[in-house]
């Protein structure tokens, strides 16, 4: 992990390469997040919606399962990356 994660470092999707190796989100969950799911100040973000494609349209829905509907912890690391991403 760690020499993937070096391997990635300055890349244009770093921030969401480092959520998807750190935190276990789906595909469909990082191309549904948005920035009011992410307290960068908490280190926190919540799982709200997913998105997938059906005939080449995109859908946004809430999580099947209430299990999927969840609050993630971020490191320090990660939230950098989250706020060099934002500000570009």
């Amino acid at each position: 992990l760690m020499t993937f994660l070096r391997s990635i470092a300055g890349n244009r999707n770093e921030a969401m390469f480092r959520l998807a190796a750190l935190t276990g989100m789906r595909r469909g969950e990082l191309v549904g997040l948005r920035w009011s799911d992410i307290d960068l100040s908490r280190r926190r973000l919540t799982v709200n919606q997913s998105v997938t494609v059906v005939d080449g349209v995109e859908l946004a829905s809430v999580p099947k399962t209430r299990r999927s509907r969840r609050a993630l912890d971020l490191d320090a690391a990660t939230v950098v990356a989250l706020q060099q991403h934002r500000s570009q």
